[in-house]
């Protein structure tokens, strides 16, 4: 990425599926390791929270979190957005997932984040 030039990344969406891979679990070290590859090639990191895509653990557990279509169709589980985001199971466990997406990043150097 740096040999061709790339100085900004963006990642983290999508990602609920390895950050939470059972319900209340949180692992960030996999992310840790992408953001100090990118740090050791001077390539800033722009970090997105990663509830755009929910997990299927989530669907299958509350399947009234995915959204119907106008023909009666519920979306796949599993795919991006396959979300009803009035529905409370999802933004309750979409606010704990984001409220401890930062934490591991305190220890991070200001630097290394995207301006």
């Amino acid at each position: 990425m740096a040999k061709a030039g790339i100085n900004v990344v963006r990642i983290g969406e999508f990602s609920w599926a390895f950050a939470s891979r059972r319900e209340g679990q949180y692992d960030f070290l996999w992310l840790r390791r992408v953001m100090d590859i990118m740090a050791q090639h001077d390539i800033k990191v722009v970090l997105g929270t990663p509830t755009a895509a929910p997990p299927i653990w989530l669907a299958k557990k509350h399947p009234e979190i995915l959204p119907i279509d106008e023909y009666g169709r519920v979306k796949p589980k599993g795919t991006r957005r396959a979300v009803c985001f009035n529905n409370d199971v999802f933004w309750n466990t979409s606010k704990r997932l984001v409220e401890t997406w930062p934490e591991p990043w305190a220890i991070i150097p200001i630097n290394r984040l995207a301006d």
